[in-house]
């Protein structure tokens, strides 16, 4: 099916214009590689073209409540324009407007909801067409406004590729990213090419070729995760999107398109970066044999659905996001056989219960899949946290302590046997 644009560009375009010049804004945008590579474009969206002040807060929870926009502005000052990124469609987020009148969302989730109050910008949403990337929304607004630099390119290009929107390795691209795909293709065909070396978690056909946008990608997810590693580093290390945000700032400074990696991560920030990288590869390798030989829990259709039981490393158990460990898991999830498979990652932690889930077949449903036993859990324990939802083929939950462990796998398992078609015995 051709992927048809509709009128949320224009709806954007129209509020953003619409405030005129030097208006202060305030963007929250996801922790990870997609999310930061968002709030990168975005702060560049407005500081070039509108003369803008931006303040770029990435927290490691996905879904944005009131309270954390009125803790912002009691710390910053009032603001103009809330952009709210890579964080979920909620109809909730109509409460923030009473903090921040005018709100952008600027997302690619299945919506659980659609905010009245808010402009939303989840093109395709309304049909169940999702875009791959929210980086390909921003760098697709950032066209409408004006132009494009190498740097903003190169940034969309690791935003696109960490969410999956293209493997060129694997010979993939999802058609909404096609054109953007064609022209980095042109402009930059060194970072596509796919080459023998070491797989990173990015790589999941063969595991025997990589590509430079794949190293680049697994670099600043490491690179987000920069705080967990402070004990191996001997420094003060900030807060990885923090760091990662002001390495795409100097990334200008270096040559483009880099020529490797260690070309991309030159600079200071880059350097640190690398370091990490290197951490984060030791910490990969030791997750290797936690990850082996899943469950099998039955079929629905003609899918496997598969299950990964295992905690993170221990730098990571008090993180409310996949970390590591789902990374490492999905990175071998051919190796299991034929297509036709949905595995799942369910990682009890210090903090709460995270699951992950990618599946490579149309049988189940990952975000729906989610976000429905989010919604019983919810229910099952009211007042307490629990998120949960993402996309068709990859989404996530967080339900946090006091929810107990065995409580969210009663549920998930309650929830798939109403589903499985071929249960496992």
């Amino acid at each position: 099916m051709e992927w048809k644009p509709d009128g949320d560009f224009q709806r954007a375009v129209e509020l953003v214009k619409g405030l005129g010049r030097d208006f202060r804004v305030l963007n929250f945008s996801h922790n990870d590689v997609d999310g930061v590579c968002s709030a990168f474009l975005i702060k560049r969206i407005f500081e070039r073209f509108f003369g803008s002040e931006v303040l770029s807060v990435m927290p490691p929870t996905f879904m944005l409540t009131a309270d954390e926009v009125r803790e912002a502005v009691k710390e910053r000052g009032e603001f103009d324009l809330l952009v709210i990124s890579d964080k979920g469609t909620f109809e909730s987020y109509d409460e923030i407007t009473e903090v921040v009148g005018s709100v952008l969302i600027i997302d690619h989730h299945q919506p659980q909801g659609y905010p009245a109050a808010c402009t939303v910008l989840n093109p395709g949403a309304r049909r169940r067409e999702h875009m791959p990337a929210t980086a390909l929304i921003c760098h697709m607004l950032m066209r409408m406004l004006g132009e494009s630099d190498d740097v903003d390119d190169i940034i969309a290009a690791v935003g696109c590729r960490g969410d999956f929107a293209f493997d060129t390795v694997e010979g993939f691209c999802h058609e909404a990213a096609e054109p953007f795909l064609r022209m980095i293709g042109e402009k930059y065909p060194g970072l596509l090419e796919p080459v023998e070396g070491e797989p990173t978690v990015f790589d999941r056909s063969g595991r025997r070729k990589t590509a430079l946008i794949n190293q680049m990608v697994e670099a600043v997810h490491a690179g987000t995760l920069a705080h967990l590693y402070r004990d191996e580093l001997g420094e003060e290390i900030e807060y990885g999107p923090n760091l990662v945000l002001r390495f795409f700032g100097e990334t200008g400074a270096g040559k483009l398109p880099p020529e490797n990696l260690e070309g991309f991560l030159s600079g200071r920030s880059g350097r640190l970066i690398r370091s990490v990288h290197l951490e984060f590869k030791k910490d990969c390798a030791r997750l290797e044999r936690r990850v082996k030989d899943p469950i099998f829990l039955g079929r629905i259709g003609k899918t496997d659905v598969l299950l990964v039981y295992a905690r993170e490393v221990r730098r990571a158990a008090r993180t409310t996001f996949s970390a590591i460990l789902p990374f490492v898991a999905f990175a071998h999830m051919a190796e299991l056989g034929r297509p036709g498979k949905a595995l799942i990652v369910f990682c009890p932690k210090d903090v709460g219960t995270q699951i992950s889930m990618r599946t490579d077949s149309e049988d189940i449903n990952c975000g729906d899949f989610l976000s429905e036993l989010a919604r019983r859990l919810a229910e099952r324990y009211p007042g307490k946290r629990v998120s949960g939802g993402g996309h068709a083929r990859s989404a996530g939950l967080f339900a946090w302590t006091p929810i107990p462990v065995y409580a969210v796998l009663h549920e998930m398992i309650f929830l798939l046997e109403e589903m499985l078609t071929e249960p496992a015995v």
